[in-house]
């Protein structure tokens, strides 16, 4: 691993699979993967592995801002199918039984985590949140395997959590009853129908 990644990670050591998972935030495998998937897609090899530790790499800030974009936006492309809700309720089912054990008739598990960004230019304290930082807001759905079923990015973090909920597509999709979940049933020995639910990731042991 290290003579094939000292290359592109120069100072970096990288002899074991946690040193690597370390700094990339991912396998060995899974750099390989979407590595391969995006380099059509991109100028130079090592756009795929720029990071905000740009002084390994020895290139400039402004090269990255141009970069970056370019990357995120191809691996959007590559991978944009690797990250869809169901359609249909019999495409439900298999998340459900995922949690089920634990939780039935839950279909995922959903958080926000704030990403923290450089303020954008006339815009305020617009992204200004509690911790004294900009930044935006992720909201993710998970299924028990903590696949991504379904993401949103964008909503400004002094918001609380369920004003950005509200903003975003899968709440819309909820109150015009277009997510398709499955119809309510009993639970295994009951009578009464329960829905299926959408867990917040705190309280739904995966």
């Amino acid at each position: 691993m290290n003579k094939q990644y000292g290359k592109l990670f120069p100072g970096v050591d990288l002899r074991g699979i946690g040193e690597f998972y370390n700094f990339c935030r991912m396998s060995p495998i899974d750099f390989e993967f979407l590595l391969n998937k995006i380099e059509p897609m991109i100028k130079k090899e090592t756009k795929g592995i720029v990071t905000d530790r740009y002084y390994l790499f020895k290139i400039s800030t402004p090269t990255i801002s141009l970069m970056v974009p370019e990357v995120c936006k191809a691996i959007n492309i590559v991978l944009k199918e690797q990250i869809k809700l169901p359609e249909t309720p019999e495409q439900w089912i298999p998340i459900e039984e995922g949690f089920r054990k634990k939780f039935p008739r839950c279909v995922g598990a959903i958080d926000g985590k704030h990403i923290v960004i450089k303020s954008p230019e006339h815009r305020g304290s617009e992204y200004y949140n509690y911790k004294g930082t900009y930044s935006i807001v992720l909201m993710a759905l998970v299924d028990s395997d903590y696949r991504f079923i379904f993401a949103d990015i964008g909503g400004q973090r002094r918001i609380s959590d369920g004003g950005i909920f509200h903003n975003y597509l899968l709440w819309q999709k909820i109150i015009t009853n277009t997510v398709n979940l499955p119809p309510d049933t009993p639970l295994p020995g009951r009578e009464k129908c329960i829905p299926y639910v959408i867990g917040l990731s705190h309280y739904v042991e995966m």
